[in-house]
């Protein structure tokens, strides 16, 4: 049905409302959305966070969310046992007394169009109808939710489908914010438009760019990073040897991370890996996305590892990507966050691209790589061993990633860019208070690490060397509870 849908016949003959310009997307859908001005702001209120796609770190609820102050609303499929969940099973399963009528409007509106291509598929009726029943279900639920609970605002991944949508739209009646946290690199459009949400939080102006060019307002875009690249700057990581030893890798050669995906071309990925091969002193990592995994596509990565003994395939967590990018040499992306990731912790960068993503209407994310992203496998694997065996070449690579970030990632800490947002707009003091308690000083827990609280988040001091370094001394360091220490938030790492 997508082949046919995408056919430019189909618009011509079956279609009466056209959208020709990107930026008349986002305004042909807002008298449907009926999107309402922020009035209320419940400063003892509670933040709801929707969790599918949110990729909300453990973190923000130790440090600035207090547990107590929020509630998670998880998929039906969601196994996890938590007193603080609001689940909508019960809700879908209950059906709804107008559920009938309803049923039997849209299938009289569907038996209209049994001659359209679309309406009258039976796989569109299907799923319309079974989409109606489900609608309905989370709609009732959410409206329980907001009668029970004192919501002072709602927190997202995304609003692609009915949970999120229905959350937002009911968080703009109630003129509350509902906040939209940038989930992943945009990728198909459908899947981050319409925007229904009061609020955006991007990653940085490429997105904000992106937005307005599909008619977003720019009021509501918001540059904020996201809390769960924090990690990448504020954590100190595994020694790299250890790290490398569990890859089952040599630490004596150069090691390149690639990072696939579901839409990668592998023809280009292969040619890539073999020429980078030619190289005797150059080890291979391969980190398929999970979807491949899933999906059991694994097998012309299986038969690289065979070919190559210095080529490895890495398809569980027992290594976290903090500390294997912090580990490599190169890391070698087409179209994922690993690539912003790998920049953020300071790791060289380079970009295989495809010649072409108007199918997904993308322009291509790192394009602002320049000499360092490239369509020709071999010229960009040649270039990848150029970055690991010249300073030259390698120093331009990281200049070119710092002047990428200044565009993709202007932020330092996204939960500090995020708490200010949700402060802003609800009036609720999201930091924790021991922050403030023991700012300028230095603290440590149980453990013998050390910390300068600075500007509210605490930074780790990695070594005697840096404390010194600093002005620092031991005899200043003051002992506090571990539960106090969680509570200040991870800054930056003093090396």
């Amino acid at each position: 049905m997508r082949g046919y849908l995408q056919n430019p016949s189909f618009s011509s003959q079956h279609t009466t409302d056209r959208i020709v310009r990107g930026k008349d997307l986002q305004p042909f859908f807002e008298p449907y959305i009926k999107r309402a001005a922020i009035t209320k702001r419940r400063v003892n209120g509670k933040v709801v966070l929707f969790m599918p796609l949110l990729r909300y770190p453990a973190s923000m609820f130790e440090s600035y969310l207090d547990p107590e102050q929020t509630i998670r609303v998880t998929y039906p499929k969601d196994k996890e046992d938590n007193p603080l969940n609001f689940r909508f099973e019960s809700y879908i399963q209950a059906g709804d007394p107008y559920l009938p009528e309803l049923l039997r409007k849209a299938e009289g509106l569907l038996a209209r169009y049994e001659a359209h291509p679309v309406f009258g598929h039976p796989f569109f009726k299907e799923k319309f109808l079974s989409d109606i029943r489900y609608a309905v279900g989370i709609i009732n639920g959410v409206c329980r939710l907001f009668e029970t609970q004192p919501v002072a605002a709602v927190l997202l991944g995304a609003t692609n489908e009915a949970a999120g949508r229905a959350l937002a739209i009911m968080a703009s009646r109630r003129r509350i914010p509902s906040i939209v946290m940038q989930h992943g690199v945009i990728g198909r459009e459908e899947g981050f438009l319409p925007v229904y949400a009061s609020r955006l939080a991007v990653h940085g102006y490429h997105e904000q760019e992106w937005y307005e060019g599909k008619g977003v307002s720019k009021k509501l875009v918001h540059v904020a990073g996201h809390p769960r690249f924090d990690i990448f700057t504020t954590k100190q990581t595994k020694p790299r040897a250890e790290v490398l030893a569990l890859a089952g890798v040599d630490p004596g050669k150069k090691t390149v991370l690639v990072v696939t995906n579901q839409i990668r071309d592998i023809a280009a990925w292969k040619s890539y890996i073999e020429e980078l091969m030619k190289y005797p002193d150059v080890n291979v990592l391969i980190k398929p996305h999970r979807n491949e995994i899933k999906t059991d596509s694994l097998g012309d990565y299986i038969a690289l590892s065979k070919r190559y003994s210095r080529v490895k395939l890495i398809v569980d967590n027992e290594i976290k990507m903090n500390d294997l990018l912090q580990s490599m040499d190169a890391v070698a992306v087409e179209l994922t966050t690993v690539g912003l990731e790998a920049m953020l912790c300071g790791v060289p960068v380079l970009c295989l691209r495809k010649t072409d993503y108007s199918a997904m209407n993308h322009n291509y994310y790192y394009e602002r790589m320049g000499e360092f992203v490239g369509t020709d496998s071999v010229h960009i694997a040649k270039k990848t061993y150029a970055v690991l065996r010249s300073t030259d070449t390698r120093n331009r690579n990281l200049a070119q990633i710092k002047a990428f970030l200044r565009h993709a990632y202007p932020v330092s800490l996204g939960g500090e860019a995020l708490s200010r947002l949700i402060s802003r707009l609800t009036g609720k003091v999201i930091r924790r208070p021991a922050a403030r308690q023991y700012e300028g000083r230095l603290i440590k827990g149980s453990a013998p690490e050390i910390y300068y609280v600075r500007h509210g988040v605490k930074r780790h001091i990695l070594s005697q060397e840096a404390l010194a370094s600093h002005g620092f001394s031991t005899k200043a360091v003051r002992r506090v509870d571990d539960a106090v220490l969680k509570q200040i938030p991870p800054g930056q790492l003093i090396r």
